[in-house]
């Protein structure tokens, strides 16, 4: 009994360690990203500028520049990431990723299939987003048995799914235009293919 009750202590220990540690690392880094850029400031001038005081440029930079993106990627991350630990969480597989799933093909397919098109290509972010929750919605009800959802039939169904869509994909790729496959290709690795 007192051997669970060490572990425990230790391991509450260790997460209030890695807390902190990551809160620090945290600070550090946001006081980074709004203290470099095209005009770097100091940290006097940076926590001037917080008060809103010093030079109006620095104000004007750091708050309507630099901390509402900093913002923007805090939220970001953490969205990614809380996303992830679902994923991973639901499939009770730490390797799990929105590839296996075939989500990231059902996006893609949409995108290439507009860019080949060439329509509505103000709208291919939203339209890839759609085409994501489509295929996860096909891939759920590929997994949906009697009493629930199986794990297995769902990565397999994520699987063949990610493997139609992006046979699809292939052959829209082949039969568009050059300019366009060169678009196509460039948003596809930038956008849906970052780790």
């Amino acid at each position: 009994m007192s051997n669970k009750v060490s572990a425990a202590s230790r391991n509450e220990a260790r997460v209030f360690l890695a807390t902190i540690f990551l809160v620090i690392l945290l600070i550090v880094t946001v006081g980074a990203s709004l203290s470099f850029g095209a005009v770097a400031m100091t940290p006097e001038q940076l926590w001037l500028a917080i008060w809103r005081q010093g030079e109006q440029l620095y104000q004007t930079i750091l708050w309507d520049l630099r901390l509402p993106r900093t913002i923007a990627a805090i939220l970001v991350g953490a969205a990614l990431g809380m996303s992830g630990a679902l994923l991973q969480g639901m499939l009770r597989n730490g390797l799990a990723d929105p590839f296996l799933l075939g989500i990231s093909a059902g996006a893609g397919l949409v995108a290439i299939a507009m860019f080949s098109l060439g329509i509505f290509l103000a709208w291919i972010p939203l339209a890839a987003w759609v085409g994501g929750v489509l295929t996860t919605v096909i891939v759920y009800f590929l997994a949906k048995t009697g009493d629930g959802i199986s794990v297995e039939r769902l990565i397999l169904g994520g699987v063949a799914v990610s493997a139609m869509f992006g046979s699809i994909q292939s052959v829209l790729l082949l039969l568009t235009e050059d300019g366009r496959i060169q678009t196509a290709l460039n948003w596809l690795t930038h956008i849906l293919h970052q780790p």
